[in-house]
């Protein structure tokens, strides 16, 4: 077996090495921060999704919400219609009922006179 002296690295050398660990280092840190602007920038875009989402379907909800109570005034409307409607024709009808029922009444008066008269 064969014993080498221990030899020191030379300065230039050890200055060396420290270089290329710093390039190193310096590399595996740009690749890590390439890697958080990669995240960071699918992150953000996700949150820009789900924004956009949240407002289309607040949209959507506010559209439908417009669009029924659209509709539930169109229909108390009609409503209010009909009711004003029937009521007319009732109130007409009662009217016309009542005129008859008068007339009736003064045309059994005017008999029940004209009959009383013939008696006595």
């Amino acid at each position: 077996m064969i014993l080498l002296p221990h030899v020191s690295p030379s300065p230039d050398s050890q200055v060396e090495s420290l270089r290329e660990r710093d390039r190193e280092r310096e590399g595996e840190a740009t690749t890590q921060r390439q890697a958080a602007a990669e995240a960071l920038s699918r992150l953000t875009s996700m949150s820009d999704t789900l924004r956009d989402q949240q407002r289309q379907y607040k949209e959507g909800l506010d559209n439908q919400r417009h669009m029924y109570e659209t509709r539930l005034s169109e229909q108390e409307g009609r409503h209010r219609e009909e009711i004003a409607k029937l009521q007319d024709m009732y109130e007409t009808r009662i009217a016309s009922l009542s005129q008859s029922l008068h007339a009736q009444r003064e045309s059994s008066e005017s008999r029940i006179a004209a009959l009383s008269q013939s008696l006595s």
